[in-house]
């Protein structure tokens, strides 16, 4: 009941929504996990954006522009296996998808 030590605290719950994604943030990551490559999709063309590959610990191990390109491949030979987070800049959006390097 929220009741400690005969001082009760009233909690109040709000409900927050997301707006709706529009297409142009609309991204595949492929094949996810991976484990040489993975190709980034997008919904449409991106004529300047920027790809970050994040660690666990919010390092970036990997950066890449991204100019007038409907996909891209990203060799990961050189990243250690884990869980990462793909953060992709479009347009001044940023979409965040997980990656699984095996």
């Amino acid at each position: 009941n929220g009741c400690y030590d005969s001082v009760c605290s009233p909690v109040t719950i709000s409900t927050i929504s997301l707006k709706e994604l529009s297409s142009t943030t609309s991204i595949a990551l492929y094949p996810n996990p991976a484990k040489e490559n993975v190709t980034i999709a997008f919904a449409t063309e991106v004529k300047t954006g920027s790809v970050k590959l994040i660690n666990a610990i919010g390092q970036v191990v990997l950066a890449k522009e991204v100019k007038n390109a409907s996909s891209i491949e990203i060799n990961l030979n050189a990243i250690n296996k884990g869980v990462y987070f793909v953060q992709i800049e479009n347009n001044g959006e940023k979409t965040v998808k997980r990656l699984i390097i095996e």
